[in-house]
């Protein structure tokens, strides 16, 4: 560490071959932990053992996991969210959610959902219904309908927003950002 601080790890240390991962999170029921990594998402018991891993294009980071712990969203590349079910005693992807800008969006912004919006920090609802999912991109945070997959909402934030945590009650929504606040007209930026 630059600080010249020692970290002394505790517990068990998982090697990832050939992959970097992104993003961890426990499942609620406190059996498995998902990682997103750049190439696949990785599922291990809490005491280490491997589950299996999932072809995934990993996005920048977003993991959300269901409160009944079964099923798991994960941010990937190109504007999509994995939903992740056990099958057959493996974690695979059962649908894919494409982000598209909702009915109505300003053409500026509908225009950069063509390109990646940076999916980043994810949350759901404790009922399961909706799907929060920060765009780095976009400076929002978009408000997805889970059962029928679909944006319903941009709700903007300020500078990259990253990560997300909801309240148990699902009334709150923080976010994390990794910038400012959005410069306005005559803001100079400093070097």
């Amino acid at each position: 560490v630059p600080s010249s601080q020692t970290i002394t790890p505790a517990g068990t240390i998982l090697k990832v071959d050939r992959n970097r991962p992104k993003d961890v999170a426990v499942s609620p029921d406190g059996h498995t932990i998902a990682s997103l990594c750049i190439y696949q998402a990785n599922f291990y018991t809490v005491n280490g053992t491997k589950i299996n891993d999932a072809p995934l294009k990993g996005g920048p980071d977003g993991i959300a996991w269901s409160s009944d712990s079964k099923s798991v969203y994960m941010s990937e590349q190109n504007n999509q969210i994995a939903c992740m079910t056990m099958t057959g005693g493996e974690w695979r992807i059962a649908r894919q959610i494409t982000l598209t800008a909702p009915t109505g969006t300003a053409a500026d912004v509908a225009k950069r959902f063509s390109g990646d919006i940076q999916v980043s920090g994810l949350a759901l609802a404790p009922d399961g219904k909706t799907l929060y999912a920060a765009s780095a991109v976009l400076n929002a945070v978009l408000v997805i309908d889970v059962a029928s997959n679909t944006v319903t909402r941009i709700v903007p934030v300020q500078m990259v927003p990253f990560y997300m945590a909801l309240s148990k009650d699902g009334n709150i929504l923080y976010v994390s950002n990794a910038g400012g606040p959005p410069q306005k007209p005559g803001d100079v930026s400093q070097k």
